[in-house]
């Protein structure tokens, strides 16, 4: 995830969940190789509270709207906002996704995602933060599990760094409607990997879940971060 420098930290931590490097499949961070059908749209949104040792906790609220545009491609536009020890700080990210090959029943589903995004912390004009591109494979294990793998890199251009980060992910499909999830990620800054949990209910199928998701780094200091979401496809 893309941060600026420690503005607090907690605060560059939950804004770099809240503006993730690709669309991720919420309520996970890694992304999925599923692309909307053109005209197929969806809106989605989560709150998140970070926490970790020694340091005050942060709030944070994202919301987004994606759509199919055809060409095996889909466009989406994300606001974030979060709060930490008084400051504020606010995002605003544009994201695709463009799939690769159309693959069979069994076969890996390759895409290619990317983005744009800026940031705006307390007192400070938006500015062009980091752009991304993220290579996302899919793969069908059973019916009803799936693997997802993610290799991404990204600019920052406060830090003047580029950062290679790495995710993969199981998906398992319940025939209750809810799906359970499990992921571990982390990249070549903070080499501490984040181990993460959610789970997803499709309370009207296809077209409306709420999810969760809780997720800690194994690092010294522990950061913990806790999501509940909506999402509503039309």
């Amino acid at each position: 995830m893309n941060t600026r420098s420690m503005r607090p930290a907690l605060g560059a931590l939950a804004l770099a969940c809240l503006c993730p490097l690709a669309l991720a499949g919420r309520p996970i961070v890694t992304e999925d190789a599923g692309v909307l059908d053109r005209g197929a749209c969806e809106f989605e949104t989560f709150a998140l509270r970070a926490t970790q040792r020694g340091a005050p906790s942060a709030t944070g609220l994202s919301a987004q709207v994606g759509c199919g545009v055809g060409y095996r491609s889909q466009v989406a536009v994300a606001v974030a906002t979060t709060r930490s020890d008084g400051q504020s700080e606010h995002g605003l990210a544009l994201v695709g996704k463009t799939a690769l090959n159309e693959p069979g029943p069994t076969g890996p589903a390759w895409t290619l995602a990317w983005g744009l995004d800026a940031a705006k912390p307390s007192g400070e004009s938006l500015d062009h933060e980091s752009t991304f591109l993220n290579g996302v494979m899919s793969l069908p294990i059973t019916e009803r599990l799936k693997l997802h793998a993610n290799l991404g890199w990204s600019h920052s251009q406060s830090a003047r760094q580029s950062t290679t980060g790495w995710a993969m992910a199981l998906e398992r499909s319940l025939p209750s409607g809810i799906d359970l999830l499990g992921e571990v990620f982390a990249d070549d800054r903070e080499r501490s990997p984040w181990v993460q949990v959610g789970v997803r209910w499709a309370v009207v199928p296809d077209k409306l879940f709420v999810d969760a998701s809780w997720g800690m780094q194994t690092s010294s200091s522990r950061p913990k971060a806790l999501t509940i979401g909506l999402k509503a496809a039309f």
